[in-house]
């Protein structure tokens, strides 16, 4: 360690007026070391933290060492930016006498500084010896309480404390502090206590949500106590809740499936939004509009109370004209609701509107009489299947056992006619490569639109034999389909299990 001297009040820095090429200049902000607790005594754990402030060029790969004494107990190396700042600290077991403790940034000279004379900052103290009687501040849990129980930013909140010495030894004056986050935003003082007593205190505080809540006795580290690590308390629940509002799901009950967002053009259909809610907190007056992605809007309602971690829906009944509606649910959309995600409130949803009179979904041949003689006419198809995570699948090496996750698409391509649906059955099978035994993991029945698709999605799990398997997806092809394009209704991929 380079051994300079710096007063704490009265240190000065030397400054270059000028430098000739680029140079980067951290310095220490503001030039001190902080120490906690501030009057440590024998075996407290000392914490000691300084910033460093770069108000020059981007400094790369900058070391900072850091210790007590001629021990160096912290190094590290970082990258600052310019105007960048950057906090270090490291701790120490006190033992009795003086100490200096020090940071000293870049000390091997590796980098071009502006300013070559402030890399070290140092701080004197003193370690007092262990008292064999000691004070030890802390609190009773059964007192600690607050009013009201749960509470949201900007309420009052009322925190009622009792604070007790359980020590052997007169603790003098100190503070309770009520902690947010890492913050003491509010302090009580206290004139001192005896051995073996207590006092009450109370705060009055407009609760924010900027962090977890606690109270703290001796905050600001005034008292020596044989025990520094038992002065916090704070409770499960002792935090600034906020509800959420989110959009579960948008769908339409009673559509062409359970599970897809097809309809048939004509009937009316029910576009029905779920709106839900936290746990914790019910929520009042809770508006949700719906609309045209980009467009007009076709519901404004306002729901009267939603309970805590429960359920709730608006709907909006309509024929839907053949084509594709982009539409969407909003709740809460003027904010007036102080939640904790703002980002769930808003979700959109696609509503496909077929003409069923086509009789694809009826699982006929799908051809169509266009002449007055009666002659039919065929009207080709073509079905496919595909993996879609048939690349990653294939590339990695699974263990005996693991659960696999695949995910395709099914679809259907349908020449002149419009609109229609399609009962499409997609089954997949897994068996030992080269083996004729096999289990089946999947088989869906999917409605599907002409010249549309669906994506699906399941899990299975692998045998605990090591080997090669293959899985087979195949879809059942509708009447009529094009010969020529039978291959497209199989997919596979090969899952290698290995330990």
């Amino acid at each position: 360690m380079k051994k300079k001297i710096f007063h704490l009040i009265t240190l000065t820095f030397l400054l270059l007026s000028s430098v000739s090429f680029a140079a980067t200049n951290p310095t220490w902000d503001p030039v001190i070391i902080t120490i906690t607790p501030a009057s440590p005594a024998e075996g407290a754990v000392v914490t000691f933290s300084a910033r460093l402030v770069n108000d020059m060029v981007r400094a790369e790969n900058i070391k900072i060492v850091g210790g007590v004494d001629s021990t160096e107990l912290f190094s590290n190396r970082y990258t600052i930016p310019w105007r960048g700042t950057q906090d270090v600290s490291f701790t120490w077991t006190a033992t009795p006498g003086s100490h200096t403790a020090y940071f000293e940034v870049d000390p091997d000279d590796e980098i071009h500084e502006a300013i070559e004379t402030d890399n070290l900052v140092e701080l004197s103290f003193t370690v007092t010896e262990a008292d064999e009687y000691q004070p030890n501040l802390n609190f009773a849990p059964a007192y600690f309480n607050w009013s009201p129980f749960f509470f949201n930013a900007g309420d009052t909140v009322t925190v009622n404390y009792l604070v007790h010495n359980i020590g052997d030894d007169l603790a003098g004056p100190f503070n309770v502090g009520l902690r947010v986050g890492s913050t003491i935003v509010m302090r009580n003082r206290h004139e001192g206590l005896l051995s073996g007593t207590t006092e009450r205190g109370s705060f009055t505080w407009t609760a924010d949500c900027g962090g977890a809540l606690a109270l703290v006795a001796d905050c600001d580290s005034e008292v020596t106590e044989s025990n520094e690590g038992d002065n916090t308390i704070t409770g499960d629940h002792f935090r600034c809740v906020k509800p959420n509002l989110y959009i579960n799901r948008i769908s339409i009950p009673g559509g062409s499936s359970d599970d897809d967002n097809t309809t048939c053009s004509g009937p009316p259909y029910q576009l029905l939004g779920v709106i839900s809610t936290s746990s914790e907190m019910a929520v009042e007056d809770v508006r949700v509009i719906a609309g045209y992605a980009g467009g007009s809007v076709f519901l404004d309602e306002t729901l009267a109370r939603i309970e805590a971690g429960a359920t709730d829906s608006v709907g909006y009944a309509q024929s839907w004209p053949v084509g594709t509606h982009n539409v969407y649910f909003h709740v809460d959309p003027d904010n007036n609701i102080n939640e904790l995600d703002e980002d769930d409130n808003y979700m959109t949803y696609t509503v496909i509107s077929v003409d069923c009179s086509d009789t694809g979904d009826t699982g006929d041949t799908g051809s169509d009489t266009s002449s007055g003689d009666g002659d039919k006419t065929p009207y080709p198809v073509n079905t496919w299947v595909k993996i879609l995570n048939k690349t990653a699948l294939a590339a990695k090496v699974f263990s005996p056992n693991q659960f696999v996750s695949v995910t395709g698409a099914v679809g259907i391509s349908k020449k002149s006619i419009p609109g229609g649906l399609n009962k499409l059955k997609v089954k997949a099978i897994f068996k030992k490569f080269a083996s004729p035994k096999s289990i089946t993991v999947f088989e869906k029945i999917f409605s599907v639109a002409n010249n549309s698709s669906q994506k699906f999605k399941f899990k299975f799990r692998l045998s605990a034999k090591l080997a090669d398997y293959e899985l087979f997806i195949k879809v059942d092809k509708v009447p009529g389909e094009a010969m020529d394009k039978l291959r497209d209704n199989t997919d596979s991929v090969m899952i290698r299990v290995r330990r």
